[in-house]
């Protein structure tokens, strides 16, 4: 076991070298499973860290397949479709009208590990579709670790089973039919590129790539993570946001932990669809009353509402 485990993080240091993938961020449960199954795809025992390593060392391809296991998730355009269902009708709509009541023309989005594009294209055709009776404009960033991913999200071009939860009206606006041999591809709309920028980023180690957005998407992610990392993800993000921007995580990821509790409300419970906290609550206001009025704001020291 002794052996194992040292040979174990001298893999870890090995894939930080490669790819400058920090593993040491992740729960180790999950870096372990990823790597086995490489392990295993490569015909060596299970656990057997040191046969592996050997394989790197003789192996760019599998250092790629590697990092791709370990950094990408499934993903297709309006992946889980109750969200995007939630968004469309409730929180863009809103948005639209907290911009429009505040003489705003601009909103402004990271799409925080992006993958290979198919969550910030989403996001680009519901917007496009909301704003086009309005002056508002939309720019979206989007950003991954991963090269080979952010490639393919600026080539633009998908296949059939990437595209099976978007409506036919959707498909026939926003994507063109690609004559293949094999498969049917379709290529995204040049309408919706100039809304997005695609780059290189990890949110671990480097400086958000801009600041003040209005909204995070960030969703299936920090689950993986530690969570002191995880706490530091979600400082990061809420540093990253306007005063009342929205945050969008996954289903399965919870924020109320005692010292965020305060940062952020809970907007829908069943999307975990979260607000910044804009305000300093002060004393003698009740709970209930607080979650109540949450979205107004109130002066500091005072019970009076901006």
């Amino acid at each position: 076991m002794e052996k194992e485990k040292l040979f174990f993080n001298k893999l870890v240091e090995i894939i930080h070298e490669s790819t400058g993938l920090d593993c040491k961020q992740y729960n180790e449960l999950y870096i372990k499973r990823r790597i086995n199954s490489r392990i295993l795809a490569n015909n060596l025992k299970q656990h057997d860290y040191f046969g592996y390593i050997k394989l790197l060392e003789n192996s760019l391809y599998e250092i790629r397949e590697l990092f791709n296991a370990l950094t990408i998730n499934v993903t297709k355009f309006f992946r889980d479709i109750t969200f995007w269902e939630t968004l469309k009708k409730d929180v863009i709509q809103r948005m639209i009208k907290e911009k429009t009541d505040n003489k705003n023309k601009s909103i402004y989005l990271w799409s925080c590990g992006c993958s290979s594009g198919e969550e910030a294209y989403s996001i680009a055709i519901l917007l496009r579709e909301a704003l086009k009776d309005t002056q508002i404009r939309a720019r979206i960033i989007a950003t991954d670790i991963d090269e080979v991913s952010l490639k393919k999200a600026e080539a633009g071009i998908y296949d059939s089973h990437s595209l099976c939860d978007v409506s036919n009206d959707y498909i026939l606006k926003y994507f063109h039919n690609i004559n293949a041999k094999d498969k049917q591809l379709y290529e995204i709309d040049k309408s919706l590129r100039p809304m997005i920028t695609f780059q290189r980023h990890n949110f671990l180690s480097e400086n958000p790539p801009g600041d003040n957005f209005d909204a995070i998407f960030c969703r299936n992610v920090i689950i993986y993570f530690k969570p002191n990392v995880k706490d530091g993800v979600i400082n990061l993000f809420h540093s990253s946001l306007v005063h009342h921007g929205w945050l969008m995580v996954g289903k399965a990821e919870m924020l109320f932990i005692k010292h965020l509790k305060e940062k952020f409300y809970l907007y829908n419970d069943i999307e975990r669809i979260y607000r910044r906290e804009r305000r300093v609550v002060p004393r003698g206001i009740k709970h209930p009353e607080r979650r109540q009025n949450w979205w107004f704001g109130y002066d500091v020291g005072s019970n009076k509402k901006n």
